[in-house]
């Protein structure tokens, strides 16, 4: 389900962060309850864990060209496989789809999608994660000037439909107020934080009733964290995390630091500040591996004393991408109801869907109440892939649902009209 604030947006963007839960940012052993981690920027997470594991400097673009990467778990028996992921690309390379699937000690199964958007500048568009009948949706949205202004969010989870949006106020070019709007509890804008750009560096901040969080990363300003908040290697030479409580100063939380050899990014080590000892406490790094220029190998490591190393995982990359342009035939054998294209939209947007037996098609439109608002199919298909339009000119801007439902299947997504 959603959580309640913004304040766990963006953790881990991409992953996002992100892996079967599994943040990529370790908890402190040290934490004493005051604050949980969270991790920063308009970015909501999902199953899967997003925040990246960061890259060669800040600068690379979110196509990194992998075609497949596998996680493994430290076992007694050595390394054992747990999920992987299958990259593929449109044929502009502006969107990259994520097949993931996990390993039950014998197949790999259970494959959920990840759906990513890009603009020709960069700069996100859309994610999506869709498991069975789950499905989180992230979208963004920029002003003429081409900043972002919002992020709307939708969930569908266990049959029930969340959504909030996150609206940004550029007092200044570098400081940006961050209004919060829960649509289930009210629909009321609160002011939840800001961002600054201060000194080459990008600082969040965070209010609450009993205490403040900030986070700052050193080195790059927000429009280059947006930029690079997808990228699966994706670097920040500093990163603080401070957190504030009344009749006291800022007081560190943890820090995330790198170790170079040259140019590259070999190590990324993540420590904690244990107050009653007034020091740093090293608890979880990654070590990467490189051949041929690019990073075949990140090993995740854990210490609970700050001296003694326990390997825990290990992702390996291969390169290499699959570039795709989705065809759609009639030789269909799954239901698959697919994210609309544009998404967001005005005022028209196109859904593509396949159903594996012939029978009712029934494809629906609903507003965040639940209102069915158009149909857009009902009636019987043969087994294979199609195509609807919606023209949304007489709605409100806003986020939608469409739900396609045949025979003992359904499916809902949500998309966004901007006008």
């Amino acid at each position: 389900m959603f959580d309640k604030t913004i304040n766990t947006i963006v953790a881990g963007m991409i992953a996002l962060f992100l892996t079967t839960g599994v943040e990529i940012m370790a908890q402190s052993t040290f934490d004493d309850g005051r604050k949980s981690k969270k991790s920063a920027l308009l970015f909501k997470h999902s199953d899967k864990s997003l925040l990246p594991s960061e890259v060669l400097n800040a600068r690379f673009k979110t196509d990194n060209d992998i075609g497949r990467s596998t996680t493994q778990w430290a076992g007694e028996n050595g390394w054992m496989d747990a999920y992987r992921t299958t990259y593929s690309y449109s044929s502009d390379r502006l969107t990259i789809t994520q097949n993931w699937e996990y390993f039950t000690g014998e197949t790999w199964e259970g494959e959920g999608t990840y759906v990513f958007i890009f603009s020709e500048e960069g700069y996100p568009l859309s994610y999506t994660f869709g498991f069975g009948e789950d499905e989180f949706t992230q979208v963004f949205h920029y002003s003429e000037s081409g900043r972002l202004d919002s992020a709307t969010f939708s969930e569908t989870y266990d049959g029930e439909s969340n959504s909030e949006k996150i609206e940004l106020e550029y007092v200044t070019g570098d400081s940006i107020l961050i209004y919060n709007t829960i649509f289930s509890e009210g629909g009321e804008p609160e002011l939840t934080g800001y961002f600054v750009n201060r000194n080459n560096a990008f600082v969040e901040a965070y209010f609450e009733t009993e205490y403040t969080d900030r986070y700052t990363y050193s080195g790059i300003t927000f429009d280059e964290f947006l930029m690079n908040v997808f990228n699966e290697f994706f670097f920040v030479e500093m990163y603080n995390d401070e957190y504030y409580e009344e009749d006291e100063m800022w007081i560190p939380y943890s820090r995330t630091t790198l170790a170079y050899d040259g140019q590259i990014v070999i190590e990324r080590e993540e420590e904690y500040f244990d107050e009653s000892e007034s020091e740093w406490i090293p608890e979880y790094r990654n070590t990467f591996t490189y051949e041929n220029g690019k990073i075949a190998e990140s090993l995740d490591s854990y210490s609970f004393d700050g001296m003694n190393w326990d390997d825990d995982s290990r992702t390996l990359y291969e390169y290499g991408a699959v570039t795709s342009v989705e065809d759609y035939t009639d030789n269909v054998t799954t239901f698959q109801l697919s994210q609309n294209y544009p998404n967001p939209f005005n005022p028209t947007t196109q859904i593509a869907y396949e159903i594996s037996t012939p029978g009712k098609v029934l494809l629906e439109v609903y507003n965040v109440l639940g209102e069915r608002v158009a149909t857009l199919v009902n009636g019987n298909h043969v087994a294979g892939a199609y195509v609807a339009s919606f023209n949304a000119s007489g709605f409100p801007s806003g986020i939608y649902y469409y739900k396609l439902v045949s025979g003992q299947h359904q499916q809902v997504r949500s998309m966004t009209l901007i006008k």
